[in-house]
């Protein structure tokens, strides 16, 4: 049970904060480890309707709190950290009960990351980390049985995301679980029992999930009254659909007229001669054809784009690099586990985990193995090699991975920050 007594207003804060905090870790372990803090790295995070019930008494506990608090006579500091942690609780609560993902997107009940989270990163103590892996193993068969019991009609989309996921959840416990075997080998037996039944309870959750597909027909779109309360709970503003919408196609026109202007400087240039309507669209070829990228390049095109860039920042003094970021950064082929939603994405260690310098992940993912020919020619248009510049310069340098290492040098009287950034900050 939470505590949430104090009395003096700043040491009152630290205190509820602290253990507000603690509800929302607690509520999620697989990001508690991503962040550090390995309390709950023995458990799955309890997505049943049961496990929601339980969810929202601590919840509204904590929020309670919160609001008992007189943030009148607190530090500035301490006021920014409360509205954060406020705002993020109060968009958990109405998640699980107004949109309430669990009972229909099925990507929220897969075990992928929890087991991610312990093989990814070489931090902690192995046979620790070995023995977290097998409670979280464990729990697999019932989490999944739990998860088709709760489970309603699902969107298409999730559906097929879901078995993709599902068969890199299985792919990690190959040889991601073997590297965290060579470091704690006494952990060999329990850990092998434990991934074989996991394996298991994943490949019957994969045939279910394939079973529902004909049947999964709910739209992935949100109500109009949902997604403005989204909105909301993400930006933590006022600004509703309606003018959101009204700026983006504005915005969309603007840039229109911007491309029409740059590709008809560009089109004699790259030797295009084309209509009017069709100039955009022929330049944007020309420019991918003289910068193809391939599966079996892609990765080494992010590298070379990540050191440019960084000698670019660096000699223009656009911003600190800190001298040890270049050999603490991987670009890596995102795991199975994490593909089917983004292209790439920036791992960032820990904010709350001890110790380091730790690496930060720069994640790209190669096209799915089952896609055919022209989908992958379609791809590699897109993300030709001067795509892949940009995409570089906003996950890595000067983008997220460099943000991001100066986000850990901030240090406040609570965790809250660390623990808590700003997506909508993070992303500019």
């Amino acid at each position: 049970m939470s505590d949430w007594g104090s009395s003096d207003a700043g040491a009152r804060f630290r205190r509820t904060a602290s253990t507000a905090l603690d509800v929302l870790l607690e509520l999620d372990p697989a990001g508690a480890t991503a962040l550090g803090d390995h309390r709950f790295d023995d458990r799955l995070a309890d997505r049943s309707r049961e496990g929601a019930a339980t969810a929202l008494v601590e919840l509204s506990s904590a929020i309670g709190a919160l609001d008992d608090l007189d943030d009148t006579a607190m530090g500035g500091q301490d006021v920014v950290d409360l509205e954060l942690l406020r705002g993020r609780l109060t968009a958990l609560q109405w998640s699980l009960t107004d949109l309430a993902e669990h009972t229909w997107n099925p990507l929220v009940h897969l075990p992928g990351e929890a087991v991610n989270a312990l093989v990814a990163r070489d931090t902690g103590e192995p046979d620790a980390r070995a023995r977290a892996l097998v409670a979280r193993l464990t729990a697999v068969p019932a989490s999944l049985a739990s998860a088709r019991d709760t489970l309603g009609e699902m969107p298409r989309v999730h559906v097929e995301t879901a078995i993709g996921q599902v068969r890199g959840a299985i792919a990690l416990l190959g040889d991601p679980v073997e590297g965290l075997l060579d470091r704690a080998p006494g952990a060999r037996l329990a850990v092998d029992e434990a991934r074989t039944a996991a394996a298991a309870a994943l490949e019957d959750h994969a045939r279910w999930l394939s079973d529902q597909l004909p049947v999964a027909e709910r739209s992935p779109r949100l109500r109009p009254d949902a997604y403005a309360a989204r909105l909301w709970a993400a930006l933590d503003t006022e600004t509703g659909p309606d003018a959101l919408l009204t700026r983006a196609e504005s915005d969309l026109m603007a840039i229109e007229e911007q491309l029409a202007e740059v590709t008809g400087r560009l089109a004699p240039l790259l030797g295009v001669d084309a209509p009017v309507g069709e100039l955009v669209r022929c330049v944007m070829d020309a420019v991918a054809d003289r910068a193809p990228t391939t599966d079996a390049d892609v990765i080494g095109q992010c590298v070379r784009h990540l050191d440019d860039l960084t000698d670019l920042v660096r000699r223009h003094d656009l911003v600190t690099v800190p001298e040890d970021l270049a050999a603490t950064t991987r670009v890596i082929a995102m795991p199975e586990v994490h593909r089917g939603v983004a292209v790439a994405y920036c791992d960032p260690p820990g904010a709350l985990e001890p110790g380091g310098p730790h690496t930060t992940f720069f994640a790209v993912s190669p096209t799915p193995h089952d896609w055919s020919p022209d989908q992958v020619a379609s791809f590699y248009r897109e993300y030709n090699g001067h795509m892949l510049r940009d995409l570089t310069a906003h996950e890595a340098m000067p983008g997220h991975v460099l943000q991001l290492a100066h986000a850990r040098r901030f240090r406040g009287s609570t965790p809250v920050r660390a623990a808590l950034s700003s997506g909508t900050f993070v992303e500019g």
